[in-house]
Protein backbone atom coordinates (compact mmCIF):
# COMPACT_ATOMS: atom_id res chain seq x y z
CA UNK A 1 0.00 0.00 0.00
CA UNK A 2 1.26 3.08 -0.96
CA UNK A 3 1.24 5.06 2.12
CA UNK A 4 0.70 8.58 0.66
CA UNK A 5 -2.20 7.69 -1.42
CA UNK A 6 -3.55 3.87 -0.09
CA UNK A 7 -6.31 6.02 2.80
CA UNK A 8 -7.11 8.34 -0.59
CA UNK A 9 -8.01 4.80 -2.76
CA UNK A 10 -9.92 3.83 0.18
CA UNK A 11 -12.21 6.23 0.41
CA UNK A 12 -13.08 6.86 -3.16
CA UNK A 13 -13.92 3.08 -4.14
CA UNK A 14 -16.15 2.88 -1.71
CA UNK A 15 -18.24 5.41 -3.32
CA UNK A 16 -17.43 4.55 -7.10
CA UNK A 17 -18.48 0.55 -6.68
CA UNK A 18 -21.04 -0.44 -9.34
CA UNK A 19 -23.33 -3.50 -9.11
CA UNK A 20 -25.30 -5.12 -11.73
CA UNK A 21 -28.14 -6.97 -11.41
CA UNK A 22 -28.10 -9.35 -14.27
CA UNK A 23 -27.94 -13.24 -13.11
CA UNK A 24 -26.19 -15.53 -15.45
CA UNK A 25 -24.83 -19.15 -15.32
CA UNK A 26 -22.08 -19.61 -13.00
CA UNK A 27 -19.05 -21.50 -11.28
CA UNK A 28 -21.17 -24.28 -12.24
CA UNK A 29 -24.60 -24.71 -13.38
CA UNK A 30 -26.30 -24.66 -9.84
CA UNK A 31 -24.39 -21.32 -9.00
CA UNK A 32 -25.69 -17.79 -9.58
CA UNK A 33 -23.04 -14.80 -10.71
CA UNK A 34 -23.43 -10.92 -10.48
CA UNK A 35 -20.41 -8.61 -12.25
CA UNK A 36 -18.66 -6.04 -9.77
CA UNK A 37 -17.40 -3.21 -12.15
CA UNK A 38 -15.54 -0.55 -10.24
CA UNK A 39 -15.32 2.58 -12.63
CA UNK A 40 -13.10 5.13 -10.98
CA UNK A 41 -9.62 5.44 -12.60
CA UNK A 42 -6.38 5.14 -10.46
CA UNK A 43 -3.44 7.25 -11.04
CA UNK A 44 -1.22 4.72 -10.43
CA UNK A 45 -1.65 0.39 -9.97
CA UNK A 46 -2.48 -1.16 -6.43
CA UNK A 47 -1.34 -4.69 -5.60
CA UNK A 48 -3.19 -6.66 -3.36
CA UNK A 49 -5.64 -4.29 -2.07
CA UNK A 50 -8.46 -4.73 -0.36
CA UNK A 51 -11.54 -3.20 -2.42
CA UNK A 52 -14.84 -2.62 -0.40
CA UNK A 53 -18.28 -3.91 -1.70
CA UNK A 54 -21.44 -2.67 -0.84
CA UNK A 55 -24.70 -4.31 -2.18
CA UNK A 56 -28.03 -3.21 -0.33
CA UNK A 57 -31.38 -4.96 -0.23
CA UNK A 58 -31.13 -7.29 -3.16
CA UNK A 59 -33.60 -9.71 -3.82
CA UNK A 60 -31.80 -12.18 -5.74
CA UNK A 61 -29.25 -12.45 -3.17
CA UNK A 62 -31.89 -12.56 -0.50
CA UNK A 63 -33.44 -15.34 -1.94
CA UNK A 64 -29.99 -17.45 -3.60
CA UNK A 65 -27.59 -17.18 -0.90
CA UNK A 66 -27.67 -18.86 2.30
CA UNK A 67 -29.18 -16.81 5.41
CA UNK A 68 -25.96 -16.21 6.70
CA UNK A 69 -23.75 -15.39 3.35
CA UNK A 70 -21.22 -18.32 4.21
CA UNK A 71 -21.59 -19.21 0.62
CA UNK A 72 -20.84 -16.16 -1.24
CA UNK A 73 -17.57 -15.92 -3.37
CA UNK A 74 -15.69 -13.93 -5.30
CA UNK A 75 -13.66 -14.58 -8.15
CA UNK A 76 -11.29 -11.91 -10.87
CA UNK A 77 -12.24 -11.29 -14.11
CA UNK A 78 -11.32 -15.05 -15.52
CA UNK A 79 -15.01 -16.16 -13.34
CA UNK A 80 -11.97 -19.06 -12.06
CA UNK A 81 -9.66 -17.05 -10.04
CA UNK A 82 -10.49 -16.97 -6.44
CA UNK A 83 -10.43 -14.11 -4.90
CA UNK A 84 -10.15 -14.27 -0.73
CA UNK A 85 -12.48 -12.26 0.79
CA UNK A 86 -14.20 -10.93 4.28
CA UNK A 87 -17.48 -10.54 5.02
CA UNK A 88 -18.31 -7.64 7.42
CA UNK A 89 -22.38 -7.76 7.21
CA UNK A 90 -24.39 -9.86 5.66
CA UNK A 91 -28.36 -10.00 6.35
CA UNK A 92 -31.35 -10.51 3.72
CA UNK A 93 -30.12 -9.36 0.77
CA UNK A 94 -27.37 -6.86 2.57
CA UNK A 95 -23.82 -7.10 2.02
CA UNK A 96 -20.66 -5.61 3.49
CA UNK A 97 -17.28 -7.35 2.15
CA UNK A 98 -13.70 -6.68 1.64
CA UNK A 99 -12.19 -8.20 -1.24
CA UNK A 100 -8.51 -8.52 -1.99
CA UNK A 101 -7.83 -7.72 -5.69
CA UNK A 102 -4.56 -8.67 -7.14
CA UNK A 103 -4.11 -5.65 -9.54
CA UNK A 104 -6.42 -1.89 -9.27
CA UNK A 105 -4.81 -0.19 -12.94
CA UNK A 106 -6.42 2.26 -15.00
CA UNK A 107 -4.13 0.55 -17.57
CA UNK A 108 -5.68 -2.86 -17.28
CA UNK A 109 -9.51 -2.92 -17.98
CA UNK A 110 -9.93 -6.50 -16.39
CA UNK A 111 -8.92 -5.46 -13.01
CA UNK A 112 -11.68 -3.62 -12.56
CA UNK A 113 -13.94 -6.31 -13.43
CA UNK A 114 -14.76 -8.99 -10.51
CA UNK A 115 -17.51 -11.77 -10.21
CA UNK A 116 -19.34 -12.77 -6.87
CA UNK A 117 -21.03 -16.48 -6.87
CA UNK A 118 -23.39 -17.47 -4.51
CA UNK A 119 -26.09 -20.77 -3.74
CA UNK A 120 -27.50 -21.26 -0.70
CA UNK A 121 -27.16 -25.00 -1.91
CA UNK A 122 -23.34 -24.52 -1.74
CA UNK A 123 -21.49 -26.02 1.57
CA UNK A 124 -19.06 -24.59 4.07
CA UNK A 125 -17.98 -21.07 4.40
CA UNK A 126 -16.11 -19.37 1.39
CA UNK A 127 -14.27 -16.82 3.56
CA UNK A 128 -10.75 -16.30 3.77
CA UNK A 129 -10.72 -13.36 6.43
CA UNK A 130 -6.74 -13.43 6.62
CA UNK A 131 -5.74 -13.25 3.04
CA UNK A 132 -7.57 -10.24 2.82
CA UNK A 133 -5.36 -7.96 5.28
CA UNK A 134 -1.83 -10.17 4.51
CA UNK A 135 0.07 -7.31 2.42
CA UNK A 136 1.46 -5.32 5.10
CA UNK A 137 -1.39 -4.73 7.84
CA UNK A 138 -0.72 -4.84 11.45
CA UNK A 139 -3.83 -4.59 12.59
CA UNK A 140 -7.39 -4.46 10.94
CA UNK A 141 -10.57 -3.72 13.19
CA UNK A 142 -13.96 -3.15 12.05
CA UNK A 143 -15.88 -2.53 15.55
CA UNK A 144 -18.39 -4.98 14.51
CA UNK A 145 -19.16 -6.52 18.27
CA UNK A 146 -22.43 -6.37 19.53
CA UNK A 147 -21.23 -6.91 22.91
CA UNK A 148 -18.27 -7.31 25.37
CA UNK A 149 -14.84 -5.76 25.62
CA UNK A 150 -13.08 -7.68 22.99
CA UNK A 151 -12.60 -5.96 19.62
CA UNK A 152 -11.43 -8.33 17.19
CA UNK A 153 -8.56 -7.96 14.83
CA UNK A 154 -9.14 -9.50 11.34
CA UNK A 155 -5.29 -9.88 10.52
CA UNK A 156 -3.13 -12.22 11.05
CA UNK A 157 -1.54 -10.89 13.97
CA UNK A 158 -3.78 -11.32 16.34
CA UNK A 159 -3.86 -7.94 17.90
CA UNK A 160 -7.21 -7.35 19.58
CA UNK A 161 -8.42 -4.37 21.22
CA UNK A 162 -10.38 -3.77 24.05
CA UNK A 163 -13.48 -1.78 24.79
CA UNK A 164 -13.82 0.53 27.96
CA UNK A 165 -16.63 2.02 28.95
CA UNK A 166 -18.16 2.60 25.20
CA UNK A 167 -21.51 3.76 25.24
CA UNK A 168 -23.20 1.55 22.36
CA UNK A 169 -21.56 -1.37 20.38
CA UNK A 170 -23.13 -2.55 17.01
CA UNK A 171 -23.83 1.50 15.86
CA UNK A 172 -25.23 2.10 12.38
CA UNK A 173 -22.08 3.54 10.61
CA UNK A 174 -20.51 4.36 6.60
CA UNK A 175 -19.74 1.52 6.39
CA UNK A 176 -21.52 -1.19 8.59
CA UNK A 177 -21.60 -1.15 12.19
CA UNK A 178 -19.37 1.28 14.72
CA UNK A 179 -18.71 1.96 18.51
CA UNK A 180 -20.71 5.09 19.96
CA UNK A 181 -18.22 6.96 22.44
CA UNK A 182 -20.41 9.36 24.69
CA UNK A 183 -17.91 10.86 27.85
CA UNK A 184 -14.34 11.10 29.01
CA UNK A 185 -14.10 7.43 29.92
CA UNK A 186 -15.03 5.86 26.59
CA UNK A 187 -12.74 4.10 24.15
CA UNK A 188 -10.29 1.56 23.23
CA UNK A 189 -7.26 0.02 24.24
CA UNK A 190 -4.90 -1.17 21.47
CA UNK A 191 -2.22 -3.89 21.75
CA UNK A 192 1.77 -3.05 21.92
CA UNK A 193 3.38 -4.20 18.24
CA UNK A 194 0.74 -2.42 16.45
CA UNK A 195 2.61 0.22 14.86
CA UNK A 196 5.51 -0.43 13.04
CA UNK A 197 8.49 2.21 14.36
CA UNK A 198 10.24 3.54 11.36
CA UNK A 199 7.51 3.64 8.90
CA UNK A 200 3.81 3.23 8.44
CA UNK A 201 0.37 4.35 8.32
CA UNK A 202 -2.32 4.14 10.18
CA UNK A 203 -6.34 5.37 9.25
CA UNK A 204 -9.75 5.46 11.12
CA UNK A 205 -13.09 6.93 9.91
CA UNK A 206 -15.26 9.15 12.91
CA UNK A 207 -18.40 11.16 12.77
CA UNK A 208 -18.52 14.06 15.74
CA UNK A 209 -21.52 16.76 16.56
CA UNK A 210 -19.82 20.03 16.77
CA UNK A 211 -22.47 21.70 17.83
CA UNK A 212 -21.35 23.09 21.20
CA UNK A 213 -18.25 25.52 21.67
CA UNK A 214 -15.90 23.31 22.48
CA UNK A 215 -16.84 20.13 21.75
CA UNK A 216 -13.65 18.14 21.32
CA UNK A 217 -12.40 14.55 21.25
CA UNK A 218 -9.20 12.64 21.15
CA UNK A 219 -8.88 10.41 17.96
CA UNK A 220 -5.82 8.48 19.58
CA UNK A 221 -3.31 9.00 22.28
CA UNK A 222 0.21 7.17 22.90
CA UNK A 223 1.59 7.87 26.62
CA UNK A 224 5.42 6.80 27.19
CA UNK A 225 6.89 6.01 30.50
CA UNK A 226 9.55 9.08 29.25
CA UNK A 227 6.61 11.53 29.58
CA UNK A 228 6.67 12.06 25.88
CA UNK A 229 3.26 11.92 24.69
CA UNK A 230 1.62 11.84 21.20
CA UNK A 231 -2.23 13.15 20.55
CA UNK A 232 -4.30 13.88 17.87
CA UNK A 233 -7.36 15.98 19.01
CA UNK A 234 -9.91 17.79 17.48
CA UNK A 235 -12.47 20.32 18.96
CA UNK A 236 -14.71 23.51 17.73
CA UNK A 237 -13.09 26.98 18.50
CA UNK A 238 -14.68 30.09 17.80
CA UNK A 239 -16.80 28.36 14.86
CA UNK A 240 -14.01 26.68 13.54
CA UNK A 241 -12.63 23.23 13.90
CA UNK A 242 -9.46 23.24 15.79
CA UNK A 243 -7.02 20.29 15.36
CA UNK A 244 -4.01 19.67 17.88
CA UNK A 245 -1.17 17.40 17.35
CA UNK A 246 0.41 16.84 20.42
CA UNK A 247 4.18 15.50 20.21
CA UNK A 248 5.66 15.44 23.78
CA UNK A 249 5.51 17.41 27.13
CA UNK A 250 2.37 18.88 26.19
CA UNK A 251 3.65 21.15 23.16
CA UNK A 252 1.63 20.70 20.25
CA UNK A 253 1.27 22.20 16.57
CA UNK A 254 -2.38 23.69 15.79
CA UNK A 255 -4.11 23.76 12.69
CA UNK A 256 -7.77 25.61 11.82
CA UNK A 257 -10.55 24.58 9.71
CA UNK A 258 -13.70 26.09 8.50
CA UNK A 259 -16.82 23.25 10.03
CA UNK A 260 -18.06 23.25 6.54
CA UNK A 261 -18.31 20.34 5.33
CA UNK A 262 -16.52 18.65 8.91
CA UNK A 263 -19.83 18.98 11.24
CA UNK A 264 -22.30 16.14 11.39
CA UNK A 265 -20.45 14.03 9.08
CA UNK A 266 -18.01 10.90 8.75
CA UNK A 267 -14.30 11.99 7.88
CA UNK A 268 -11.38 9.85 7.53
CA UNK A 269 -8.37 10.46 9.21
CA UNK A 270 -4.92 8.69 7.54
CA UNK A 271 -1.61 8.81 9.28
CA UNK A 272 1.97 8.53 7.54
CA UNK A 273 4.55 8.84 9.05
CA UNK A 274 8.67 8.20 9.13
CA UNK A 275 11.54 8.43 11.06
CA UNK A 276 14.53 9.03 9.59
CA UNK A 277 17.63 11.10 10.74
CA UNK A 278 16.74 11.33 14.11
CA UNK A 279 13.17 13.21 12.83
CA UNK A 280 9.73 12.05 12.48
CA UNK A 281 7.81 13.49 10.31
CA UNK A 282 4.18 12.76 10.47
CA UNK A 283 1.13 13.47 7.58
CA UNK A 284 -1.81 13.40 8.50
CA UNK A 285 -4.53 13.23 5.41
CA UNK A 286 -8.37 13.92 5.88
CA UNK A 287 -10.60 12.60 3.28
CA UNK A 288 -7.86 11.54 1.07
CA UNK A 289 -6.25 15.42 1.05
CA UNK A 290 -3.39 16.03 2.78
CA UNK A 291 -4.14 18.82 5.74
CA UNK A 292 -1.43 18.62 7.63
CA UNK A 293 2.35 18.04 7.92
CA UNK A 294 4.34 17.68 10.99
CA UNK A 295 8.06 17.19 12.53
CA UNK A 296 9.72 16.24 15.44
CA UNK A 297 12.70 15.07 17.32
CA UNK A 298 10.89 12.68 19.43
CA UNK A 299 10.32 9.10 18.31
CA UNK A 300 6.84 8.11 17.26
CA UNK A 301 6.59 5.11 18.18
CA UNK A 302 8.45 3.27 21.36
CA UNK A 303 8.38 0.31 23.10
CA UNK A 304 7.20 1.58 26.28
CA UNK A 305 3.71 2.82 24.43
CA UNK A 306 0.27 2.56 25.52
CA UNK A 307 -1.99 3.60 22.66
CA UNK A 308 -5.88 4.44 23.23
CA UNK A 309 -8.67 5.51 20.90
CA UNK A 310 -10.79 7.67 22.19
CA UNK A 311 -11.09 8.41 26.23
CA UNK A 312 -11.13 12.05 25.84
CA UNK A 313 -14.09 13.62 25.25
CA UNK A 314 -15.36 17.05 26.94
CA UNK A 315 -18.96 17.50 25.45
CA UNK A 316 -21.60 14.91 24.79
CA UNK A 317 -22.33 13.36 22.48
CA UNK A 318 -19.05 12.77 21.67
CA UNK A 319 -18.43 10.83 18.20
CA UNK A 320 -18.86 7.34 16.50
CA UNK A 321 -15.86 5.40 15.19
CA UNK A 322 -15.45 2.68 12.43
CA UNK A 323 -12.61 1.14 10.51
CA UNK A 324 -9.63 1.21 12.10
CA UNK A 325 -6.45 -0.08 10.59
CA UNK A 326 -2.68 0.09 10.67
CA UNK A 327 0.04 -0.88 8.05
CA UNK A 328 4.00 -1.09 7.68
CA UNK A 329 4.88 0.87 4.81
Amino acid sequence: MNKNTGCYFFLVLILNIIITKNIQAGWNEFWYRKIITNNFSCSGDLTNFPLLVVISNDASLSAKASNNGHDIAFTGYDGTTRLAHEIEYYDAGTLVAWVRIPLFSAAVQSSNIIYMYYCKDGSGNQQDTQAVWSEKYLTVQHFEETSGTLISDSSSNGYNGTAAGVKTLNTNTVIGSGAALNNGSDGFSLATGVFNPSAGTWSIWYYTDYTAEGTAVRIFNANHSSGSDWEHRDYKSGGNMTRRFYYGNDAYISTSFSLSGWDNKWNQICYTWEYSGGTTTVNVFTNGILTSTYSSANLLINADLNWELGHWQSVSPACVMDEFNTASA
